[in-house]
């Protein structure tokens, strides 16, 4: 599923417009985005939790050439609910 897919059926099981829907959308992104930006976290009862993991400074090495570090980074991470599926049913 995509975004567009997404934004239709939300759109039909909520009774709202898909402009509606793609706005409401696009704010909980920006709200999320903004709050890993800061450090924070997101946690969706049932759902699951975002969050921001430091990787370490490592080496790769592809396949068939020479060893290369990686920096140091944050990654967004997600991790889900064991209830996940189960938040499915209520909707």
């Amino acid at each position: 599923m995509n975004k567009s897919e997404l934004i239709k059926r939300a759109a039909a099981k909520g009774g709202v417009t898909q402009k509606q829907m793609r706005d409401c959308l696009d704010a909980v992104l920006a709200v999320v985005g903004s709050e890993l930006a800061n450090g924070g976290e997101v946690v969706l009862p049932d759902f699951g939790k975002f969050h921001m993991v430091k990787i370490k400074e490592h080496r790769v090495r592809p396949f068939g050439g020479e060893p290369i570090v990686v920096p140091a980074m944050d990654k967004v991470h997600f991790k889900a609910y064991a209830n996940l599926l189960l938040y499915s049913a209520k909707y």
